[in-house]
């Protein structure tokens, strides 16, 4: 008889790895993942990263001093959200990392979930994420 390997297409398992983890102040916090947080939370966060990407674009295209204000304002706030949602970090703690540092942390939390959800024109997908036309 001959050795035959066999090949299989996947091999799955529903083993869910840790957290990573992180440092801020010399406290360690996790970095989750879309296994470790719940069916609503993941629809939640998928949403909050839609309107996350569709605000870039509405603040690089903004026609107004005030609008691209309002959209700033609207990207931090969904950034802290996208934070506290995929970390164990506190609020209070992650509104005071310095931009450079949220970035990182967003950078890691993006490749955590596989990346964000992509960009798109459509006024559907627009109006499901929560952005105003008028910005």
């Amino acid at each position: 008889m001959t050795d035959v390997a066999i090949k299989h297409l996947l091999e799955l398992s529903t083993k869910i790895a840790p957290p990573k983890t992180f440092i801020v102040d010399e406290d360690e916090y996790q970095l989750l993942s879309f296994e470790h947080i719940s069916k609503a939370q993941e629809a939640t966060v998928t949403a909050l990263f839609s309107r996350y990407n569709t605000l870039n674009i509405r603040l690089a295209q903004a026609p107004s001093k005030e609008k691209a204000e309002r959209a700033a304002t609207l990207l931090y706030n969904i950034r802290m959200e996208l934070m506290c949602n995929l970390t164990t970090l506190p609020r209070d703690v992650a509104e005071k990392l310095p931009m450079s540092a949220q970035v990182q942390l967003l950078n890691a939390i993006r490749g955590e979930v596989g990346g964000s959800a992509p960009d798109d024109d459509d006024d559907d997908v627009t109006d499901a994420a929560g952005v105003d036309e008028d910005l």
